[in-house]
C-alpha cells in the first residue's frame, strides 16, 4: 500500500493535529482518573539540603555576592515556594521533603499541621540518596510513579511537573526527564525502581542529562523529556531570575520577597 500523502487541501496534516490533540487530551483523563484518589495520587519528593547558613547556595557566597545568612535565607524561600508549586491542584500528588540535614533548618511554615511530611536522605553520593529516596518512596507506592525535583527552581511552573506525572501515565515511557540548562536536569521521575541509571554519574557536570540518557538507552529504559528550565545556582541565574519576576515571565512570591529583602540589606 501506497503511504498516505496530503491533500494540496491540508486535511490530513489537519486532521493528525486534531487526532494528536485528541489524544494527549485522553492520556491527560486517564491521568485524572487513574489517580483520582488521594491513595493512587502519584508521589512528588522534594530532594533538598535544610537551609542552614553555610550549607545552601553556596556558589553565591564564593564571589561575596550574599553572605551565607543571606544564601540561607534565599535557599529557605526557595523552598517554600517549591512546596507550593508542587502542591498545586493541576499535579495531583501527594508531596513529601527528602531532607539533608536537621529538620530544625527548615522553614517555620513547613512545621505546620498539612505540610508536606519530611523524610531522612540516606547515603553518600547524590546518585545513593537518589537510588534511596525511590526506593524507599516505591516501597511506600507501588505501582505509583515517583518523581524527585531539587530546590533550585522555586519558579519551575506547575504544568511542567503535571506534564512529568502525564507522561509516566503512558505507555512506552518508562522514566521522564526535566533537562536543565547547565546540562543536569531539574526532575527525574520513574514507573519503578532503575538504579542503574544514578550509579557512576559525573555528577555537578554538565555531561549529566547525557550520560543519563546513555545509561537509559543500554537499560533499555525508555525516558521521555520534559522542556527546559533554569536553576539557579549563580549570580548571573539570580539576576535572569530577578528579571523574570519582575516582568511577571515567572512566579516565585517567597523568593522574590527574599531578593527584595536581601537588596534592601546591599547583599544584592
Amino acid at each position: 500500500m501506497a503511504p498516505l500523502r496530503p491533500h494540496r487541501s491540508g486535511r490530513l496534516s489537519v486532521a493528525v493535529e486534531t487526532a494528536t490533540l485528541v489524544g494527549r487530551q485522553r492520556e491527560r483523563m486517564t491521568l485524572r482518573k487513574r489517580f483520582a484518589g488521594g491513595h493512587l495520587r502519584p508521589l512528588l519528593v522534594i530532594a533538598v539540603k535544610a537551609p542552614a547558613p553555610g550549607r545552601v547556595k553556596t556558589r553565591l557566597t564564593v564571589g561575596g555576592e550574599l553572605s551565607a545568612e543571606g544564601a540561607a535565607l534565599l535557599a529557605a524561600a526557595s523552598l517554600l515556594d517549591t512546596v507550593e508549586a508542587c502542591r498545586h491542584p493541576c499535579v495531583g500528588a501527594e508531596v513529601r521533603i527528602a531532607l539533608d540535614g536537621d529538620p530544625a533548618d527548615q522553614p517555620e511554615e513547613l512545621s505546620r499541621e498539612g505540610s508536606p511530611p519530611t523524610f531522612p536522605q540516606k547515603g553518600g553520593s547524590l546518585g545513593e540518596r537518589l537510588i534511596a529516596v525511590f526506593s524507599d518512596c516505591f516501597d511506600e507506592a507501588a505501582g505509583r510513579p515517583v518523581c524527585v525535583i531539587g530546590g533550585d527552581a522555586p519558579h519551575l511552573p506547575p504544568a511542567l511537573l503535571a506534564e512529568a506525572f502525564g507522561r509516566l501515565a503512558t505507555g512506552g515511557t518508562d522514566a521522564v526527564l526535566g533537562p536543565s540548562e547547565d546540562g543536569g536536569y531539574y526532575l527525574v521521575g520513574l514507573k519503578s525502581p532503575q538504579p542503574e541509571l544514578f550509579r557512576d554519574i559525573p555528577w555537578s557536570t554538565d555531561a549529566v542529562l547525557s550520560e543519563t540518557l546513555a545509561r537509559a538507552a543500554d537499560s533499555r529504559v525508555a525516558a521521555a523529556l520534559l522542556p527546559r528550565w533554569y536553576d539557579i545556582d549563580t549570580p548571573e541565574d539570580v539576576a535572569r531570575l530577578r528579571t523574570d519576576l519582575a516582568r511577571g515571565t515567572a512566579s516565585a512570591p517567597n523568593t522574590r520577597a527574599a531578593l527584595d529583602r536581601l537588596a534592601r540589606e546591599t547583599e544584592l
